[in-house]
């Protein structure tokens, strides 16, 4: 099935790069657009040789480098690809037009001749294949550079919360958020390596990670298995999984390969030095005082996002009283249930959204990604009273291999007592 899917998706491909390539033959006609059309060709070429080569070395060590490559060349060159459709659909409705007028007149007028023309003398073919190029151009521009650079473009989000029951001994307190890595995406092991070097550079008392560690497999992590280690505090450093940790996405053999899956999953964490925190919680203490953290499994309203989360259960035993913070995946988690069945929780922080990888941020002026239309929390900090939550954009990258506009993140948070 997967096979079949994957030549469907190939023969789109191929059927939207040969009608992309009627703009091309349109503005570079003749012998001298004759080396632009060679050049696109074998560019095309290339990359389902790229794409031949990542199948046929899948499974090498350096697989992954090529299937980064792989996906984020489909990736732009789809999207700028489909985003000229309209004007070339356009042009091809227009010709069909005329070509039936002709039909019926069985000859072209002086008037029809002319009216093929525009103000600046090209023919409206012309004039909308450069709109499609255009169009196709800016955001290969923007898509282009999101890989290159804004993948790794890592940006430390300080955050100040203000609690009136915070106890006294926890004024001042900092926790370091780290969600969505995404292990099997990455390629750069010295970029991810200057991201986890600038989240320990703050110093926290305690790091939380709001799951999705990997993509599909648990293995997916073993390589970054030292780097992850490096990852303490004084507090210790808390873990949740997230719904791409179970191993859902995953054709495997049997049922007992999938729970071989998610037992590994517990053990590279455990080798981390890290408490995964599945529906339970624990206590961090300073001064005979102490707040609860606690921690629950994927739980998600919004698509078909598993709903392993059992937060009446993590939170059996805790006291009302009891300054709470929850770590739960998916911020839909807290528009559905926390903010109505468990007012005791004071903070949430989530990850999973990525902002989409790709928007517009200008503090105090705009904040707008396509994730918001699915979720109304997608990024940052939100309040409702005396509860709070807090959306991480994410450390890692998914599907399209970069960011643009919504750039990976580690928050810093403070915590303060009123």
């Amino acid at each position: 099935m997967r096979w079949i899917f994957l030549l469907v998706v190939l023969l789109f491909w191929i059927g939207v790069d040969l009608y992309f390539f009627q703009a091309v033959k349109t503005l570079f006609r003749g012998n001298k657009g004759k080396i632009i059309r060679h050049l696109y060709i074998v560019f095309s070429l290339l990359i389902y040789a790229l794409i031949g080569v990542s199948i046929a070395f899948n499974g090498h060590p350096s697989a992954l480098n090529y299937k980064n490559l792989v996906v984020s060349v489909l990736f732009i060159g789809m999207i700028v690809r489909l985003l000229a459709l309209p004007w070339l659909i356009l042009d091809d409705v227009r010709r069909l037009l005329i070509g039936f007028k002709n039909l019926l007149r069985r000859k072209l007028t002086s008037s029809e001749t002319s009216s093929s023309e525009i103000s600046n003398g090209i023919t409206r073919s012309e004039f909308l294949s450069r709109a499609a190029l255009i169009t196709a151009g800016i955001p290969l521009v923007g898509l282009t550079y999101g890989t290159i650079r804004g993948a790794y473009a890592y940006t430390l989000h300080r955050v100040t919360l203000t609690f009136p029951d915070l106890p006294p001994s926890f004024d001042g307190f900092t926790l370091v958020q780290l969600s969505d890595m995404h292990l099997g995406s990455f390629g750069s092991r010295k970029d991810v390596q200057r991201g986890i070097e600038m989240a320990l550079d703050t110093a926290p008392d305690c790091v939380v990670f709001t799951g999705d560690l990997v993509n599909n497999r648990s293995d997916e992590a073993l390589p970054w298995l030292p780097m992850l280690q490096q990852i303490r505090a004084p507090k210790g450093v808390f873990s949740i999984l997230g719904n791409h940790d179970y191993g859902d996405y995953y054709q495997w053999d049997n049922q007992q390969a999938k729970i071989d899956n998610m037992s590994l999953m517990h053990r590279i964490q455990a080798d981390a030095g890290w408490t995964l925190m599945r529906n339970e919680h624990r206590y961090l203490e300073l001064n005979n005082e102490r707040i609860a953290l606690i921690g629950v499994d994927n739980w998600g309203s919004r698509g078909r996002f598993p709903q392993y989360g059992d937060l009446a259960a993590a939170s059996d035993g805790v006291p009302n009283d009891t300054f709470q913070i929850l770590l739960s995946h998916d911020p839909s988690h807290f528009e559905d249930i926390v903010r109505s069945d468990f007012p005791s929780i004071n903070l949430t922080l989530s990850g999973h959204t990525h902002g989409m990888q790709a928007g517009i941020e200008i503090p105090g002026v705009v904040k707008w990604s396509p994730s918001s239309w699915v979720y109304p929390h997608w990024a940052g900090l939100y309040q409702f009273g005396k509860q709070h939550l807090y959306v991480n954009r994410g450390f890692g990258f998914l599907g399209y291999p970069g960011r643009l506009g919504i750039w990976p993140e580690i928050t810093h948070i403070t915590l303060k007592k009123s």
